[in-house]
């Protein structure tokens, strides 16, 4: 009688892999929020992207059936990438206040008041 040799253990599920679309736009949200504030529309094409990348990769780590994992980092690019676009916003808004007050003010001087002594 020929003896068998033992079974292989079971192997362990292959792990899911980090899904390369929420890292981007992890990265991309991070940089429109520091774009939004350092340099005036960068926030825009930042956030677009941190945004969009956010969504696609949601939408394929939910289809992916545990395959794929990076949720979390996928829903924070999306966070980052609304608070970017809402901040470009702000800060626009805020510009064209300013411009034109100061504007009216330049071209519109409050009178003199005569002295009283």
């Amino acid at each position: 009688m020929t003896q068998l040799p033992p079974a292989a253990p079971p192997s362990a599920a292959p792990l899911p892999r980090t899904s390369g679309l929420a890292v981007a736009s992890l990265i991309l949200g991070t940089v429109a929020i520091c774009g939004a504030w350092l340099c005036c529309g960068m926030g825009f094409p930042t956030s677009a992207l941190a945004i969009i990348l956010g969504h696609v990769a949601a939408s394929k780590i939910h289809r992916a059936g545990g395959r794929l994992d990076g949720r979390g980092m996928a829903i924070a690019g999306l966070i980052m990438g609304y608070i970017g676009l809402l901040l470009q916003i702000l800060i626009i808004l805020l510009w064209i206040v300013f411009s034109i007050h100061n504007h009216w003010r330049w071209h519109h001087p409050m009178p003199q008041q005569p002295m009283t002594y």
